[in-house]
């Protein structure tokens, strides 16, 4: 499993090959979410919540605005 959400959430962003960006996509939407999963009955920093809520947000633009995500 991944560990930190933050490598396969980079890899999305800066994929190029519209075969491959949906999968990619997809992988770090997974990881994000089972952080914010596991974090409900932790005490996440503010800043680390926000980043995960903005990751999220910006892998949704990427699916609406680049073909093939």
């Amino acid at each position: 499993p991944i560990k930190d959400w933050r490598e396969p959430y980079l890899a999305a962003l800066i994929e190029t090959d519209a075969a491959k960006l949906k999968r990619k996509v997809e992988i770090a939407q997974s990881a994000i979410e089972r952080v914010l999963r596991e974090a409900e009955g932790e005490h996440k920093a503010a800043a680390e919540q926000q980043a995960l809520r903005d990751a999220i947000s910006a892998l949704r633009t990427v699916a609406r605005e680049r073909p093939g995500a």
